[in-house]
């Protein structure tokens, strides 16, 4: 009878959250929901006796208090927050209850601590499996073809590099001068100054006014545009190319780099392509140099992305037909999405045209010099618009990554101290599958291996899930700037 009550005071609960972002003062509001939280905890501390559940009900709370504080931000966006932290409240109540039912029902008191051990160890052992499986199929299908046809010089299309530029210094002029050396015939440059503070920026860029480079000079963007999208758009509108390239000033090109890209784009017909550069960092790859990248390359390339129509996209640098573009229209159609590339490469896929994420390898030869600061600001940048702004999103994999990445590590110095030899070895073989995953994510970031860092692995994990909860935080409660710009409220309210 008691479980039965729990269950529907729990569910009481979550009407009431509703029933609070609509009508209810603010602070009476907050001070209601978490004497009801902690009261139901206590509760559930009480007649639950598994440890593991009273864990997992702790923790979702903590994100269930979060999502009622976020929905009354003081804002001109009041209505959208709720309606947001609306379906977040029932998503996580829906979980709540889930674990609620099984706790009660004494589902989870048969088993011991080190079955719950072995079971988690499995699980884990299983995902790592398939991560290793699936990561290196698909670092395999980025290569391109290695003989492209050689197209001559009258046939090639001619090729729009599009450089939005803010607050730029000596990165920008090494991007120009490597682009400069391009032996490709039809090229055109342009580079946007998007209202830099200083005037340093267009300075550089007249200086290359010699060698043929354009440069445009930005607008204010309106408040319904993101200032990267709103840049991307002014410099497509002023494009002539038949492909249009767009790319940051962190990258540089070798002489033959854009001719290899456009012979590789022709002979396979593709509507676009996009490119994993080589970090060049190398020369100080240090502790804290990987420990964001590999892992933001796990996003795009350990789940089958292309099965789910949802391909892996970077935007370092990407290549798309001019055409194409416009038919989907242009950047006013992504005027607040983060990775609008990754609007543009799913709508190719859909429409049954040829996409493709490639390597770079020799005879590419592009290479990115982004400083693991640099790294760092762009994954919590983009982070938590990648899961959709869903709170309820970020606590499953909060969860998910702590199960599979971190936990076999802690159950085997648990294994240690216990004595516990299945647990143990099991545990020992979970991290190396671990270790192995991590080495592939590595030599595709670096270009090379690099031994003495593979146990790195657990630091970057905890760095992830500390990047993915930080990218919600700034998003939801303070400020995430991008060139010195608060991108909080155009990516939040993208619809």
């Amino acid at each position: 009878m008691l479980t039965s009550y729990l269950i529907i005071f729990i569910s009481l609960l979550s009407l009431y959250e509703i029933l609070i972002l609509l009508f209810i003062n603010k602070r009476l509001a907050i001070l209601s929901e978490l004497v009801l939280v902690l009261y139901l905890s206590i509760l559930i501390a009480i007649y639950s006796s598994s440890i593991l559940f009273i864990i997992l009900f702790i923790y979702l709370n903590i994100y269930r208090i979060l999502n009622i504080l976020r929905g009354f931000k003081n804002n001109e966006y009041k209505k959208l927050i709720r309606t947001s932290v609306i379906k977040s409240s029932l998503r996580l109540n829906i979980l709540i209850l889930l674990i609620s039912f099984i706790s009660f029902n004494n589902i989870g008191q048969s088993f011991s601590i080190r079955s719950i051990f072995e079971a988690l160890i499995f699980f884990s052992i299983f995902v790592i499996i398939i991560f290793n499986l699936t990561t290196p199929k698909n670092i395999k299908k980025s290569k391109h073809i290695h003989k492209p046809i050689h197209y001559f010089d009258r046939d090639l299309p001619t090729v729009s590099v599009l450089i939005p530029a803010r607050n730029e210094t000596v990165d920008l002029e090494e991007c120009l001068s490597s682009l400069l050396l391009s032996d490709y015939p039809k090229l055109e440059i342009i580079v946007l100054d998007d209202c830099s503070v200083s005037k340093h920026t267009s300075e550089i860029i007249k200086n290359y006014a010699h060698a043929g480079v354009r440069f445009l000079a930005g607008n204010v963007p309106s408040n319904d545009w993101l200032a990267k999208n709103y840049a991307y758009q002014q410099l497509l509108d002023q494009s002539n190319g038949d492909l249009v390239l767009f790319c940051g000033v962190d990258v540089r090109f070798s002489s033959h780099t854009i001719r290899s890209l456009v012979e590789i784009f022709k002979t396979e017909n593709y509507s676009m392509l996009s490119v994993i550069p080589k970090n060049n960092y190398t020369k100080n790859v240090n502790f804290s140099t990987l420990l964001y990248q590999p892992l933001r390359y796990a996003f795009e390339l350990t789940i089958p992305r292309y099965y789910l129509s949802r391909p892996p996209i970077l935007s370092t640098l990407w290549l798309i037909k001019h055409e194409t573009i416009d038919k989907l229209g242009g950047f006013k159609a992504v005027k607040r999405k983060v990775t609008p590339e990754s609007f543009f490469s799913r709508q190719i896929l859909l429409s049954k045209k040829k996409y493709k994420l490639i390597k770079s390898d020799l005879s590419i030869n592009l290479q990115s010099f982004k400083t693991s600061s640099e790294q760092k600001e762009t994954a919590i940048r983009t982070y938590y618009p990648k899961l959709h702004r869903r709170l309820d999103l970020v606590s499953l994999i909060t969860l998910f990554e702590f199960v599979v990445f971190i936990m076999p590590s802690l159950i085997f110095i648990y294994s240690i101290l216990t004595s516990n030899l299945m647990t143990l070895y099991l545990s020992f073989f979970d991290i190396l599958l671990l270790i192995l995953y991590y080495h592939q994510l590595i030599r595709l970031t670096f270009d090379k291996t690099i031994i003495k860092y593979r146990l790195i692995v657990l630091f970057a994990v905890l760095i992830d899930i500390y990047i993915y909860n930080s990218s919600m935080i700034k998003y939801e409660f303070g400020s995430v700037y991008w060139k010195e710009r608060n991108i909080c409220i155009p990516v939040l309210y993208n619809h």
